[in-house]
């Protein structure tokens, strides 16, 4: 890999007996050529030295970018020089909840603008939570083009981890599993928003936005295999009305969707460009920390002649249970334990779409593309005979893969049931289409609001006095009378909001909340009775809102909202059943603006979000100052006019921020009375 990983302890902290490090990073962000899986592309390269930054591929990977890694208490620095010719970003660190520090969230437009070409940020935040978590741009499409990497926290010294001391493995591995395509993100995006007749073809026929339908591959760790088949020509898969995925008639005339399979730009495709990755299985068990980075795809693991035991979701502990396979939504993280007991060979190791989570309609033709890794016995020589097919239990035909992650349940007891709710919040989602001049393929709404992002960063505004509703954006009306603003939802600081998500699509979606962990409650299916319906100018049968009997009855009739309930599973991220619902509560006790949104890309891209933002009275008086370097809209001394007392970023002579210190002896303090003694099953 192109990047060399120094951590650099500068000062430590000796609380409760674990010393706490500063770990610095410098990430260079750069277009390069590549072929991931073995077709050229442009991708995003993420480089930790500058003047490494022409490596070649055939001895560095461009992505995904290094691995941070540090332990629980420690404080991380990241330095991130934006090198893009023309292009904005800002870096996300998902699953981490930036506890009274949201300037480092790193969503563009909300908690920060975003870093200009040729401009450095650096981002320092402190490791209060375990687990294994990932790093992602936050600007429009771009971490699907390769900006994108692995983060891990461990456990600090003197504090048990409860996965190695039921299963005391020596090595774990991360493998970054993602959908790729043979075209950049900002082109797939255009395709998608079209609009409708934005030209004239040849034959006279108008221009037809396309769903980013079908990925082409799958990547491990920035590897994947394409067997460069094509023919310059279009692989059709539905129709571009809704028709194609509902068993409603009608009356407007659609066209074929697809994407156009051509030729590379950068070279000749290459079927086997790299050798398989090969992970070890040494000892008695290997702990691999699997990651869905993908923009699209469910995606299903699993490893010849072996189970996997999944022993933590989203970073957190989860009670013990084996699997032949399982299937890992966009955005989500499953730690697996994989015990080393066979013969001294080689295994396949198999990562490809999981069928079972496809809109109707869309799995034609087949997604038959997977990629491989091995999973080797010290000293082998010899791969072993690789299955005739994928094993049973969580695939394609299961149908209890849709609901994998809630059978997931948290291995701390205390977390086993969740609080008392204070309020209810309903959020139905579903999706405007349009197939007239000028229009997009569709728009995303949720209670028939298309979520465009602030017209300043919200954070930024209300740290300056201004009211979160000074920031909404509002551009008018979409398609179907969705309204286009930004989607802000206040949330009383302290308070317990119960979530009902309620889907009135046919796709199952994964969501990812920021800033916290959540616990899920609830979930299931619905049938169309279920909805109040109407007929679009297409005569086509479009869901407007559930029933309100329904709402009372079969979703939450069982979940009395001011009683404590049991908990399912806990984590950042989630699924929803195809026009059915999740349910989830958690306490609002970490201010700031916090985005909640489809984690598949072109659904954030067309509104599928919401911004939560906990306040105290419309502010948030408990958080850190920006740090001096923050790439404010506004001159930084209109920042430090507006400094709250004991919310400076002073440092401490060493490097580490004042703050930063003081906050993670509060919160070693915290944690070195209770994570010790937490884990009993």
């Amino acid at each position: 890999m192109c990047v060399t990983v120094v951590f650099i302890t500068v000062g430590f902290c000796v609380l409760c007996g674990v010393q706490a490090a500063l770990v610095n990073y410098s990430f260079l962000l750069k277009k390069v050529p590549s072929n991931p899986d073995g077709y050229p592309r442009a991708v995003i390269g993420v480089f930790d030295d500058p003047a490494h930054h022409g490596c070649k591929w055939e001895t560095h990977r461009p992505f995904p970018g290094p691995t941070i890694r540090g332990k629980l208490g420690d404080t991380v620095m990241v330095k991130v020089k934006n090198s893009f010719d023309d292009d904005s970003t800002s870096l996300h660190f998902h699953g981490l909840h930036m506890l009274n520090n949201p300037w480092m969230d790193g969503v563009a437009e909300v908690t920060q603008p975003a870093i200009l070409p040729g401009h450095t940020f650096t981002y320092e935040f402190n490791l209060t939570q375990t687990g294994t978590f990932w790093y992602h741009s936050h600007t429009g499409v771009q971490y699907g083009d390769g900006l994108l990497g692995p983060l891990v926290v461990d456990y600090p010294d003197g504090i048990p981890d409860p996965v190695k001391l039921a299963f005391p493995y020596n090595k774990d591995y991360t493998m970054l599993l993602q959908d790729w395509f043979h075209e950049t993100g900002d082109d797939l995006l255009l395709n998608y928003r079209g609009p409708y007749d934005a030209f004239r073809m040849s034959h006279g026929q108008p221009f037809v936005p396309n769903y980013p339908w079908r990925a082409v591959s799958v990547l491990i760790n920035g590897r994947g295999q394409f067997d460069c088949y094509f023919n310059n020509s279009c692989v059709s898969f539905f129709r571009s009305t809704p028709a194609a995925w509902f068993p409603y008639t009608s009356t407007c005339a659609g066209k074929d969707q697809c994407l156009h399979q051509r030729d590379p730009f950068f070279g000749p495709c290459d079927p086997s460009p790299h050798p398989m990755d090969e992970f070890k299985c040494e000892d008695r068990f290997t702990r691999l920390r699997l990651i869905n980075g993908g923009t699209s795809l469910t995606l299903r693991f699993w490893i010849d002649h072996h189970n996997v035991t999944v022993v933590a979701r989203d970073g957190v502990e989860t009670i013990p249970l084996s699997f032949r396979s399982v299937s890992i939504p966009v955005s989500q993280r499953l730690d697996v334990i994989v015990v080393c007991s066979k013969p001294t060979l080689k295994y396949r190791m198999f990562v490809a779409p999981s069928y079972t989570f496809l809109p109707h309609g869309a799995n034609n033709p087949k997604l038959s593309f997977f990629s491989s890794a091995l999973l080797t016995y010290p000293n082998a020589t010899n791969e072993a005979e690789v299955e005739t097919a994928a094993p049973n239990g969580h695939g394609p035909e299961d149908e209890e893969a849709e609901t994998f992650e809630y059978q997931l349940r948290p291995l701390e007891k205390k977390r086993r049931m969740t609080k008392a709710a204070d309020h209810r919040i309903v959020l139905q989602y579903s999706e405007a289409y349009d197939i007239n001049s000028g229009h997009p393929l569709e728009e995303w709404t949720v209670n028939n609001i298309t979520h465009m992002m602030p017209a300043e960063p919200l954070l930024q505004a209300v740290y300056l006095g201004k009211s979160p509703n000074s920031t909404i954006a509002y551009h008018g009306k979409g398609s179907e009378g969705n309204l286009l603003q930004t989607h802000l939802i206040p949330l009383e600081f302290g308070k317990t909001y119960e979530i009902v998500m309620v889907s009135m699509n046919p796709q199952q979606h994964p969501f990812h909340i920021h800033g916290y962990y959540v616990d899920f409650v609830a979930t299931g299916d619905l049938d169309k009775e279920a909805f109040y319906k109407t007929k679009d100018t297409c005569n086509y049968t479009r869901t407007l809102a559930i029933k309100p009997d329904v709402l009372d009855g079969k979703v939450c009739g069982d979940i009395p909202l001011h009683e404590p309930v049991e908990v399912l599973t806990v984590g950042d991220s989630f699924t929803v059943a195809r026009m059915g619902y999740t349910i989830f509560r958690f306490t609002a006790d970490n201010q700031g603006p916090w985005l909640m949104h489809c984690h598949v890309e072109w659904h954030l891209a067309q509104g599928m979000g919401v911004l939560f933002s906990v306040e105290k009275n419309g502010s948030y008086p408990d958080i850190l100052s920006p740090p001096d370097n923050f790439p404010a809209y506004l001159p930084l001394k209109e920042f430090k006019k507006h400094q709250t007392p004991g919310h400076t970023h002073e440092t401490d002579g060493k490097g580490a921020t004042g703050h930063s210190t003081v906050a993670v002896g509060v919160l070693m303090t915290a944690l070195g009375l209770v994570v010790a003694n937490r884990y009993q099953p």
